[in-house]
């Protein structure tokens, strides 16, 4: 019988596969959540707009006017599936702050790309 694992037990799947890794090149193999460097090449593709998941929906409304794209405003099913604050509260409150400061580690590019920080989260995980 599988169980299902929690939320830090995954987290502590993702730390363990993505330790050590710095370059895209070394993000290959991961089969769990890749980097964004990884996945997207940031520094290799001359990209024309990039859009955060925080201002999506205004990001996205910008891009289908100034590129006269209104055929994609019908188009919803490639959007994420959002989750609320109190969600993700919930979960970070699951995690050590060990995690915490694995995940950054681990992505720290991607938060320093993306300008996030860990700020809000430390006062909610386990010491």
């Amino acid at each position: 019988m599988t169980t299902i694992p929690t939320f830090p037990e995954f987290i502590d799947y993702v730390l363990e596969e993505t330790k050590d890794l710095v370059g895209p090149r070394d993000w290959k193999g991961v089969m769990t959540w890749k980097s964004y460097t990884a996945k997207c090449l940031p520094c290799d593709v001359k990209y024309d707009v990039i859009m955060k998941l925080e201002t999506h929906k205004e990001d996205e409304k910008w891009l289908i006017n100034t590129r006269n794209l209104t055929m994609l405003s019908k188009s919803r099913d490639w959007r994420h599936l959002s989750s609320t604050s109190s969600i993700r509260r919930n979960l970070i409150s699951q995690l050590s702050r060990a995690q915490l400061d694995g995940i950054y580690k681990n992505y720290m590019v991607d938060f320093e790309m993306f300008n996030y920080t860990m700020d809000k989260y430390i006062d909610l995980v386990k010491p």
